[in-house]
Formats: structure tokens, C-alpha cells, sequence
């Protein structure tokens, strides 16, 4: 490795000043604003990483001193964003899948993030014990009673949807 330019250095492992100051200061920013999130919302805290990721999705689409008040994500794909908020209600979804004539229209699940292509949101469903995407959803502040969430972590599979 040193005949092609690396250097090897030793770190402590596990200990977070290995990542460096701006990082480290980063990383506490976001999981402060995860855990207020989860504890808010009421979800439980297996999905942490849902929340890590639409933490970090809203993050970078917020104003910032360190670059005059610009948008991180504007500035470095050099496009507009449109004003992002984190919807604290529960999400009515309409299912893809074919119904019958006697069938619900609709399901109550959580709100967990933001579709990873765009275009979307990831949701928790509590009937289907998964994490999906849907792409028409309406959001009710108030008036709904919760739907029961599932109580065990719910490990993804291959199509993109975590199956309890």
C-alpha cells in the first residue's frame, strides 16, 4: 500500500473524534433532532434509521449560516428545492394493490420519511407490519384516532418494503 501512496494511521475504534470536529458536530446535531422527532411523533425507536433519514433529508434543505443563508442542497446540485415540513399527522393511504367491491379505500399509517427517488413518502403501515412507499397521501392533523404500531423491528427484505 505505501509503494501506491497510502498511509496507514491507527485509530481508537468506536470513538466518535476518529470521524473529525465537523462531523462529529454533524452526527450530534442530527441524532438530537431524531430523538426529539421520535419522542414527539411516539414512534417507537426501531425506526431510528427512518428518522435519521428524513432528518438529514430536511437538513440539507434548510438555510445555514456557514453558506450565507443558502440552501447545502441547492449549492451543491445547483437547483431549487421547494420548502420542505415534516408532517407530525397520520397519513391516510389509498392501496395499490386490487381491491374488491367491500374492501377499505383507505389505511391510517405513520409518517416516516421521504421517497428515496423523490416523488413520495414512506410510510409505516401497521396492517401490513411494513415500511412502504405511497405516492398519494393525505395528512390529518387531528380527528384520527392512532392505528396500533407493530411492537418488534420490522427487518427489510429485497423489494424495499421490512416485513415483521
Amino acid at each position: 500500500m505505501r509503494a501506491r501512496g497510502y498511509q496507514v494511521e491507527h485509530e481508537v475504534p468506536y470513538h466518535p473524534a476518529s470521524n473529525g470536529v465537523v462531523a462529529e458536530r454533524a452526527i450530534g446535531v442530527l441524532t438530537n433532532i431524531v430523538r426529539a422527532m421520535l419522542h414527539h411523533s411516539g414512534l417507537p425507536k426501531f425506526l431510528w434509521a427512518e428518522a435519521f433519514s428524513t432528518t438529514t433529508y430536511v437538513h440539507t434543505r434548510t438555510p445555514t449560516r456557514a453558506l450565507d443563508g443558502l440552501i447545502p442542497h441547492e449549492v451543491l446540485y445547483s437547483t431549487k428545492t421547494s420548502p420542505t415540513c415534516v408532517p407530525s399527522a397520520r397519513p391516510i393511504v389509498e392501496p395499490a394493490e386490487k381491491l374488491r367491491k367491500l374492501d377499505n379505500r383507505a389505511r391510517m399509517c405513520f409518517f416516516v420519511g421521504y421517497k428515496y427517488s423523490g416523488g413520495g413518502y414512506r410510510v409505516c403501515d401497521p396492517e401490513k407490519k411494513a415500511i412502504v412507499e405511497y405516492r398519494d397521501v393525505a395528512f390529518f392533523e387531528d380527528g384520527l384516532p392512532s392505528p396500533p404500531l407493530p411492537s418488534s423491528p420490522m427487518p427489510s427484505n429485497d423489494n424495499d418494503e421490512a416485513a415483521v
